[in-house]
């Protein structure tokens, strides 16, 4: 075990760096979508399978990563959720020679199960060589990386782009599958090595077993959460667009203001769970700031600045969710050794939750409009937070009162 501050400081900086590599590897198909379609490298519809399996292959994945970080080396896992995205992303710059759009689609298949490696791995990682208050940093610095490769990716497409004309796309492929090449060998050459199920570091008990109906909840929660996280990312350029008639440059918002805004809500959320020492009640609080902004963006829908600083608000409320549902829910049962499932599990719910809002959403706009889709997303987010405000009474009695000493 580290045991050092230094050992802490090295472990969550690895972890930063590896969501940043993880996300790189992920979410830039998406971002050259329409890059690959208007070069006839490949069509739109190929590439909306390969992103839409790769989701739920991504899910599923997390959900038997999960089981399997209470099997194997995290260090292991790591290993092989880098080399295998390394070698898909090869595929795409590629696929001429390999079968074309049905190579990508399989590819990003394989991707997405090998991605959802990390995350339990990480969070048994962290929990193990990790203090409390590390932890949270540690968690919060994942979100960092996310973010930045999010922004870095959105702004490297155009400068590819400029710089190496219509083959500047491939760079977006090559050049992070060099990156998780490294990132793979530093795990698996590294001397982090969890010899316990225990997790003496750890500063927060459970009762020593998990009770179903508070994870049941979380995980409704979850679902609820990834619903209107996803859903808002993804139609808040066309929301814009349809209601102000601002153009497609609007998107910038979704591409950089949007990942940049959840850094600093994660990082509020990270205060607020030091102060208030109980996840529950914090996505309580959360799910309540977002019914709000949830209300005004339908009071106030014909204001762009409101607009926009609702729905930016929403979505930075959720990443506050996410922290406290997958990544503090199961802190508190560290004492377990079953952290690292717990939290690949209820992760797993965020996907069901994407997965209804990226078509739920648009099919219920198209047939109702924007206003009732507004409400509906207040009704969400009020539902979020009786969930949650529900639940507290029962997480107070088995758990959480331990976890405020």
């Amino acid at each position: 075990m580290g045991k050092s501050k230094n050992t802490a400081r090295r472990l969550i900086f690895l972890g930063a760096l590896s969501y940043f590599g993880s996300y790189l590897t992920r979410v830039n198909l998406s971002a050259v979508i329409e890059e690959l379609s208007t070069a006839n490298v490949l069509s739109k519809e190929i590439l909306a399978l390969a992103v839409t399996c790769n989701v739920i292959s991504y899910g599923i994945g997390l959900a038997v990563s999960g089981f399997l970080s209470n099997r194997f080396q995290p260090k292991y896992l790591m290993f092989l959720n880098f080399i295998p995205a390394a070698l898909v992303n090869l595929v795409i710059p590629l696929n001429g020679f390999l079968g074309g759009g049905i190579a990508v689609v399989v590819a990003w298949i394989i991707n997405g199960f090998a991605q959802a490696l990390m995350w339990p791995a990480l969070i048994k990682t962290f929990l193990y060589y990790l203090n409390s208050k590390d932890y949270d940093t540690g968690v919060f610095a994942t979100a960092v990386g996310s973010g930045l490769a999010s922004v870095f990716t959105y702004l490297m497409v155009p400068v590819f782009s400029a710089c190496f004309g219509k083959n500047g796309w491939m760079f977006m492929f090559i050049i992070p599958a060099v990156f998780a090449f490294v990132l793979g060998f530093i795990w698996i050459f590294s001397d982090y090595k969890v010899v316990s199920v225990k997790t003496p570091k750890q500063e927060v008990q459970s009762e020593g077993k998990i009770f179903i109906p508070i994870i049941a909840a979380a995980a409704f929660a979850i679902v609820l959460h990834g619903i209107l996280r996803d859903g808002i990312t993804t139609w808040m350029p066309t929301y814009i667009n349809e209601t102000f008639h601002l153009g497609a440059g609007i998107s910038i918002l979704s591409g950089v203001a949007l990942p940049l805004f959840g850094i600093v809500t994660s990082w509020v959320s990270v205060v607020i769970i030091r102060k208030l020492r109980n996840p529950i009640f914090s996505a309580t609080l959360i799910y309540a700031i977002a019914s709000v902004f949830c209300i005004a963006l339908r009071v106030f829908n014909q204001n762009f600045v409101v607009a926009v600083l609702s729905m930016a608000t929403v979505v930075g409320c959720m990443n506050g969710i996410n922290l406290m549902l997958v990544s503090m829910v199961p802190k508190a049962y560290a004492s377990t050794g079953k952290g690292s499932l717990l939290s690949g599990v209820l992760n797993s719910f965020t996907y069901v939750g994407s997965a209804v809002s990226v078509y739920g959403i648009v099919l219920f706009s198209n047939a109702f409009g924007w206003l009732p889709t507004v409400l509906l997303w207040a009704g969400i987010a009020v539902l979020g937070t009786a969930v949650c405000a529900l639940t507290l009474p029962v997480w107070n009695r088995k758990v959480g009162k331990k976890n405020e000493n």
